[in-house]
């Protein structure tokens, strides 16, 4: 009964709740946005920028055939078509266009920028 006569604790209650309406739409976003296809391209991507030294290099094959791997990296069209039938954004088909992401020529950027 104390509580109902005090502004401020009712004020702080109502506090608590939009922080947890925040805080639980925050959450749900992040989830929307780990479990979208466009992170999963990204993630792949960053597989493919990362992996084919480590794995080259434990399979013991030379800087060559490692480069070779490299350069030849999948340029995620299967990805690109799944973030198209998923994307409602502006200007998403010129950024999906490209493996990169952002439309322009395809660097790897494990070549020093070198297209």
């Amino acid at each position: 009964m104390v509580m109902r006569l005090d502004p401020d604790a009712a004020r702080a209650d109502d506090n608590a709740e939009l922080q947890e309406t925040f805080a639980t739409i925050e959450h749900d976003a992040e989830v929307e946005v780990l479990n979208s296809e466009q992170m999963r391209v990204v993630m792949r991507q960053a597989a493919w920028q990362k992996l084919p030294a480590v794995v080259g290099r434990r399979l013991g094959l030379s800087e060559a055939q490692i480069r070779n791997l490299e350069l030849h990296a999948p340029a995620l069209i299967e990805a690109r078509a799944g973030a198209l039938d998923q994307g409602k954004g502006a200007g998403l088909d010129a950024a999906a266009a490209s493996a990169n992401g952002h439309g322009g020529p395809v660097v790897n950027p494990t070549q020093g920028g070198r297209p």
